[in-house]
């Protein structure tokens, strides 16, 4: 155990699988792990941990998670010799602490929000409390969730002022702290789109390390815009208790160097027909700008039915260029999205007049419906949406 498996459990688990984190149970000591080493082979043999989505052949990105098939196999030789401890001694150095990150200001809900218990996944929107005066710089962020033990993952965005009415009427209209949503910071009945113009500030994954940007570079938030939260809290393996997540920002009014900005790219004309195992769709988005963009990441985006996501990099027209892999998810898995940005030392630029690839395959077959009330539903022709209602789906990457 010292020698081969903790290692890997500090390397790959442990930020999930602690006392009161989002890991059903405790991985951060050896009896804990012998009783729960058959749950933890059979996990990680069949690929589900660590929850890693893209197909590494299409390329490495930062702060990437993953066993090769070596140290996969490292689990079930330890299972199958009896779980043996070892020594003590061979134990390697506990993990280093998270990266220190000083913000400047912190953005609080308005009050603490107790997760709906009949939910096992209460999707839920807080406009927080910070107010942007004059037009602003965000240059890193760090959500620090409440509960830990519910908290699945955290979006954050900035919304325009041009946008706020709709975020404040279902804020108003929604019973206690936030408001139901899905997808978006809207409402499940909200708009269709509203999505498209807000910005990205910031998110939490488990085993998510603050967002620093580097020097010189910054996120511009345009005065009076509000911050939305949306925080998925999963009650599956943990009763409700009240949360508090916060987003803690760095901000400056000094202009940047260069702006950092987050684009969608959504197909947005969807049709699914009912009963269609495999709908699949396809756009692409040319740049006409005069200059060149640098792209830092990629954020793929789809609803309950997505079954693939991957998305390309195309050289100009007259090229000799080959395209580039930025993301292929080959299984999508709508409770482990995230956003994944590349290594530095990979700079990925999109020419004036190249474009990105946005491929999305759907499964809207019988076999592939939601349980309603104990019941399947049957399959209907699915088009675009943010919400969570039935005919509503999504296909779109969130490029930074």
């Amino acid at each position: 155990y010292y020698a081969d498996v903790l290692p890997l459990l500090q390397r790959e688990c442990v930020s999930c699988h602690v006392e009161g984190g989002i890991g059903p149970f405790p991985l951060d000591t050896y009896e804990r792990v012998r009783d729960e080493a058959e749950n933890v082979t059979a996990a990680v043999e069949a690929g589900l941990m660590p929850p890693w989505l893209p197909d590494d052949a299409c390329r490495e990105y930062a702060h990437g998670r993953g066993l090769s098939d070596d140290e996969r196999r490292v689990f079930a030789r330890w299972l199958a010799a009896g779980a043996p401890e070892g020594d003590p001694a061979d134990a390697p150095p506990p993990p280093e602490g998270r990266p220190t990150f000083e913000p400047t200001d912190v953005a609080r809900m308005a009050e603490p929000y107790l997760p709906d218990a009949t939910r096992p996944d209460d999707y839920r929107c807080f406009v927080l409390d910070h107010d942007f005066a004059a037009d602003t710089f965000l240059t890193g962020s760090e959500v620090v969730p409440g509960a830990g033990a519910l908290v699945h993952h955290v979006l954050v965005y900035g919304v325009r002022p041009d946008q706020l009415a709709s975020v404040e009427a279902a804020d108003a209209a929604d019973e206690g702290p936030g408001y139901t949503c899905f997808g978006g910071p809207f409402a499940e009945s909200g708009e269709e789109s509203g999505s498209l113009g807000l910005i990205n500030l910031g998110g939490w994954v488990p085993g998510q390390v603050p967002r620093v940007y580097p020097e010189g570079r910054a996120v511009y938030v345009p005065a009076g815009s509000k911050i939305v939260m949306q925080v998925h809290y999963n009650l599956l393996s943990s009763e409700p208790v009240e949360d508090e997540t916060e987003f803690r920002m760095t901000l400056t009014d000094a202009e940047p160097e260069l702006r950092v900005s987050s684009f969608p790219a959504a197909i947005l004309e969807l049709s699914i027909p009912a009963g269609e195992p495999e709908a699949r769709h396809r756009a692409v988005f040319r740049s006409y700008r005069s200059a060149p963009l640098r792209l830092t990441g990629v954020t793929p985006h789809m609803h309950l039915l997505g079954t693939e996501i991957g998305m390309r990099l195309l050289p100009p027209a007259g090229s000799e260029a080959e395209p580039q892999c930025l993301v292929d998810i080959p299984r999508w898995d709508f409770n482990w999205q995230e956003g994944y940005g590349f290594r530095a030392e990979d700079e990925i630029v999109l020419e004036p007049g190249g474009g990105v690839e946005l491929t999305c395959v759907y499964d809207n077959s019988e076999t592939n419906q939601p349980v309603v009330n104990g019941e399947r539903l049957t399959p209907r022709d699915v088009t675009w949406g943010e919400g969570t209602q039935i005919g509503r789906a999504s296909c779109r990457e969130r490029v930074w």
